[in-house]
This record gives structure tokens, sequence and C-alpha cells, in this order.
């Protein structure tokens, strides 16, 4: 049931854990260098992060343990979420984060109480939220922005992520009959409310049906987002759908409510979304990109049939003339973490492909092959201005085939944690992502991985190694699956598959653990 505490949002399923590398501070910065804003820091100066609606607190730590001269503060208005938080935090002995148990509007109109507080009267240079915003009821966006614009020092950033329309609208057509289902059946069961309903659903928009049914015909995509709900983790399902103030938004619905607390739109987290250039001609004509003031964001979100929007703000902009905007940007420093010439590489975006020129990709890659490099490096390489050479690095960025650089004492920094997440890891914890301290952000791990690197950081002789993944699979409750090198259940020669997975992991996978910091000594 539904609880005066939650204001609306389902509280009775615990969110899942996980990364989202476009909350990282050297992402932002990078984000909002793009734009001409002045960065919020410069490299390795102390900094304070906040994060409205923390959750079960990964992301966070793994942050704090990237960036030890940031300051982390998660504030969440569940108490299991910051219970698990708070466990982890101190599972990993991070003494630069604290996990604040808060509600929005108590903070926003300063009733708020408890332990530890929060101090309202504190700044920061980051405030993000993820999946809060189009998730909740009216009452408390508005109470988050408060909180935002409250917190944030002038010049400092804003993200907010949320679903956003035309491109939600097959999905609304599910969540709106999930719900009237869950009104007809059990209202504390939500879940098997929209199994049933994606079931029914699914039949009807079938576009393979010998008769066609006019939703079908209508909106062609809706059996693929109807598919994609059957197959979604239940914990996101839930979270995603089940809550009283879910509504994916317009974006000039969500503009003007943050320019009334002084947060000014600069752009796009999600990088190539930042050069209004890389979009169809069709669509840069549409939506006027051409125009001082800048694009129309809300033809681009029709145009491109936008379904998620990562907003960045500022809190005071801070201009950056030309060349020092140049400057900035060709100070960069960007490494490689592909391991291959990408040639005639196409890049998936929010408005379509787009292939750049196949010599300037691997142009790039071979200049990075020798270790990292500056943006303005590259572009002299290239014979590009820094500005275009950035456009080009967005999409590699993007496409993590490219990340930014940090200092490499970070390494050495992270290192005890990474030790103290691996062993949680191959424990049983449900945590898919490694801090990556050389590049400021996380890698995604399999089960087999991080018992290898368990193997690799406690120096174990090689010939022990298949026998430690055998035994932290194990503990995971996991085993090896033939031919795919991930975990699974089958009954098969378990040696065997687990000299196989090694001599992969050696000569292979290790390679993306290496170039992100996470592994700094020899490979056995």
């Amino acid at each position: 049931m539904e609880t005066t505490w939650s204001h609306g949002y389902y509280p009775n399923a615990l969110y899942t854990c996980g990364f989202y590398r476009e909350m990282a501070p050297n992402w932002l910065d990078f984000a909002a260098l793009i734009k001409g804003h002045r960065p919020v820091r410069r490299e390795g100066e102390p900094f304070r992060y906040l994060e409205l609606g923390s959750g079960m607190g990964l992301h966070l730590c793994i942050l704090a343990a990237a960036y030890p001269e940031g300051t982390f503060v998660g504030v969440d208005f569940h108490a299991d979420q910051i219970a698990h938080s708070r466990q982890l935090a101190a599972q990993l002995a991070l003494a630069n984060i604290t996990f604040v148990h808060g509600d929005l509007i108590a903070l926003a109109d300063g009733s708020a109480s408890g332990e530890p507080p929060f101090d309202r009267h504190a700044r920061f240079g980051y405030v993000v939220s993820h999946g809060v915003y189009s998730w909740v009821a009216p009452r408390v966006r508005e109470a988050l922005l408060t909180v935002a614009a409250g917190a944030l020092a002038i010049g400092g950033l804003f993200y907010c992520s949320h679903n956003t329309l035309p491109g939600w609208y097959t999905a609304s057509i599910f969540q709106h009959l999930a719900e009237h289902e869950r009104r007809r059946s059990d209202p504390r069961d939500p879940l098997t409310a929209y199994r049933t309903t994606a079931k029914r659903l699914a039949e009807l928009a079938d576009p393979e049906a010998e008769l066609l049914s006019p939703l079908a015909r209508a909106y062609p995509g809706l059996a693929a987002t109807v598919n994609e709900t059957l197959h979604t983790d239940p914990h996101y399902l839930l979270h995603e759908y089940a809550n009283a103030g879910w509504e994916p938004l317009y974006v000039d619905d969500v503009h003007p409510r943050m320019a009334a607390h002084q947060l000014r739109y600069i752009g796009s987290a999600t990088l190539p979304e930042q050069f209004p250039n890389l979009l169809p001609p069709a669509i840069q004509k549409a939506a006027g990109v051409d125009l001082a003031h800048g694009p129309d964001e809300l033809m681009i979100d029709i145009g491109t049939n936008k379904r998620f929007r990562r907003d960045l703000f500022v809190h005071g902009f801070q201009p950056l003339s030309n060349s020092d905007l140049s400057e900035l940007l060709g100070a960069t420093m960007v490494v490689s973490t592909t391991f291959q010439p990408l040639g005639s590489f196409r890049y998936t975006t929010s408005f379509g492909e787009i292939q750049p020129d196949a010599n300037a990709l691997d142009t790039v890659i071979s200049t990075l092959a020798a270790g990292a490099a500056s943006l303005g490096d590259l572009a002299t390489t290239l014979g590009l201005n820094p500005y275009h050479t950035a456009s080009l690095l967005a999409l590699m960025i993007q496409a993590d085939q490219v990340a930014l650089q940090r200092p490499k004492a970070v390494e050495a920094e992270a290192a005890r944690f990474i030790t103290a997440q691996l062993g949680l890891i191959t424990a049983g914890a449900p945590y898919g992502f490694l801090v990556a301290p050389s590049v400021g952000s996380a890698v995604p791990t399999s089960p087999i991985e991080a018992a290898l690197l368990q193997a690799h950081q406690l120096r174990l002789d090689a010939s022990a190694w298949p026998n430690h993944l055998l035994s932290a699979l194990e503990r995971m409750g996991k085993a090896l699956q033939p031919g795919t090198g991930d975990a699974g259940s089958a009954n098969v020669d378990k040696l065997a598959l687990a000299n196989a997975a090694v001599s992969h992991f050696e000569t292979e996978g290790i390679k993306k653990f290496r170039v992100r910091g996470v592994v700094t000594g020899p490979s056995s």
C-alpha cells in the first residue's frame, strides 16, 4: 500500500545497484566546458558533490573512491536504502562520504530533522538527481528544485535526468493499462499486474499478427516496449512504473520550472547532443540551430522522438572567452579504451547514426596507442580546431572508445577500495561495477572477471587461478557456461572451462581493467 512518507513513490522494493557515468565530475565538467561554461574546479582541487535520491549508494561510493579530493553527500527518503548505503561505505572504509536520511519536502521547507543532519547552508559544486524528477509527485519535484538550487554554489552544475515525451508515449500506454489492471486486482502486488498487462498488450500489439490491430498499426514500436518490459529486472520495473507521480514530460514543461529556480539550461550530459551540427539537416532546419539564442529543444525532441534527457543546468553561468575555451578544451586529457582500429565505425545517437571520417577515427586511436594525449595535440594531428575535435571525441567517449583521464596518483588511493569491493562481489553482493580510478568513472564487471581480478590482486600463482575462480563462483551461486564466458548453472567439465576463462582473461579480458586503472601490476 502507498504510505504518507513516500508521497506516492512505490516504497516496497529497493532500487537496483547501478552506476551512471554521465554523473561523474569530470564528465559533467567536460559537458559544461563544451558550452563555454567555466569549470567548477581544476583537476585535483577539493570539491563538494550532492546526490538527491542516492538509492542504494553504490554509484556515490564509486565516485567517492575515484575522487578522494571530493566530499560526497547522498540524500534518500528510504531508510532501508540509506542503511544499505551506510553499510557499504563502512565496508569500503570511505572517509569522504555521508548518507543522509531525508525527505525532500521537509528539506525544502526547513522542517527536516534526524541524524546525520543535512546542512542546508552548505554549498556544492555539483548537485545531481538521476531517476527522480519524472517519477515523483509535482510537490516533490518542486521540493527537489528548491533543495538543488539552495545547495548549489554560484557557477555550480545541476544534473537532472527525466523521461521525455514524445519518446515515452508508447510506454505510457503500458503504464496506464498496468495501473488499471493493478486497481482491478490486488493493488499491493503491482508486479503481477504488470506482467499480466505486458502479456495481454503483447498479443494486442503484435506486429506479426495475421490481422494487425489498429493499435499495432498506429504504434509499431509498442510491441518492442512491451517485450522489453517482460525482461526487465523486477526491482527496476517497480521503481520505473509503480509510482503515483509517474509522468514523462515534454522539455518545455521542465525547463521553465528550472528557470524559476535560477537554474539555467546549458545542454546535455549525453555528449553528442552538445553539438547541434551533428543533427540531421532536416532537424537542424526545423529546430533553428543557427539562431543566436540556441536551438529549439522541443522541436529536437519531437524530431528525434526523444525518450530520455540528461539535462545539465548552471546556477550562475560563467562564460569563457573564445581563447580561454580553446585553451581549456585543448588541455583536456583523454586515453583510449579500445584496442583495435575503428575504420568506418557508425555511432548510434539519439538522433540517428553518424559515421565520421574513418581516417580521423583511426588517427585518434593510433595516436592514443602510445598513451594519453591532450585534446589540443589531437586537434593538431587531425588538422581540426579544438571544438570540432571535441565533437569527434564526444562520439568516441559516449561509445566508450575514449575516456577522460585522471591523474595516475588516484590509482594508488583507489587500490584499497577495489580490493574491498572485489571481496564483497565474490561473496555474493549484487554489484556489477568497479571503480575505474584513472578515468574517474566505473567499469562493468562480471562475476568471472571479479573472481579473476581478485586472484590477480592476491598475487596467486597462475596455476591456482582456475580453482580460485570455481570457488568464488560457487560462493556467488554461479557456474561456468560453455562457450559464453558468463556465469550460469550448466553441469560441464568445470576445470576445463575455468582454464579457458583464465586464458581469455589473461590475454584479452584484463585489458579493459588495466587501461582504466583497476589493474596496475603484472597480469599474472
